[in-house]
């Protein structure tokens, strides 16, 4: 059986994932800023994101974390903003994936 791991914690009353980890390569030192905006809509949804970008990449394997800032819902749209950076928020811990969605339902 095959089962992805987790990096994250879910601490808000949504249970939304507030923040999550992953690892990047970078095959030398770079850093760079920058925003990102997405609108997307499916099935009469309209979905609309900003993301925010700071990184500080180093040679070799790195820890990028996406952290959400903000999440609004409603019947015909979802709107949210993120940031994405190498400073460690803390808090995070390993989950299995089955482990991490039993949070969710």
């Amino acid at each position: 059986m095959y089962d992805k791991i987790i990096y994250g914690k879910v601490i808000n009353k949504s249970k939304r994932l507030e923040a999550s980890g992953s690892l990047m390569y970078a095959d030398s030192d770079v850093s760079f800023t920058g925003t990102g905006t997405f609108t997307n809509t499916y099935e009469g949804i309209t979905y609309e994101g900003i993301a925010t970008y700071s990184l500080n990449l180093k040679k070799g394997w790195n820890f990028v974390y996406m952290i959400g800032e903000d999440y609004t819902e409603t019947a015909t749209k979802i709107t949210s903003k993120i940031k994405i950076t190498t400073s460690d928020p803390g808090g995070l811990k390993w989950y299995l994936e089955k482990d991490f969605k039993a949070l969710f339902w």
